[in-house]
């Protein structure tokens, strides 16, 4: 089987964002868990786009298309967790080793 035909599959990218969101409980490294959303919101898309959510507009041409997608929705992710945690953070006592 070719990747067109797993890139175009909602049910691997279900499978692709619940092991990267699982693999985020065991790492802990904030990467794992945008990377598990932007697949999870793929999959979305992708189904959305099999069942003509969208009527007759076509998102994903190629599997190639899939994938800028889905690399820039994981960009913007990892950008909105980590800036949302550091800002928690900061917010939080200071650190003993900070000098």
């Amino acid at each position: 089987m070719s990747i067109h035909y797993w890139v175009f599959l909602p049910e691997a990218w279900v499978i692709l964002g619940i092991l990267l969101i699982a693999a985020e409980l065991f790492d802990g490294s904030m990467i794992a868990l945008p990377l598990g959303i932007a697949a999870l919101a793929i999959a979305v898309l992708v189904y959305g786009q099999s069942a003509l959510w969208f009527n007759e507009t076509v998102l994903f041409e190629t599997w190639r298309q899939v994938l800028m997608i889905y690399a820039g929705i994981a960009v913007v992710m990892v950008a909105i967790i980590r800036f949302v945690f550091q800002r928690r953070r900061k917010v939080e006592e200071e650190d003993v080793n900070d000098y």
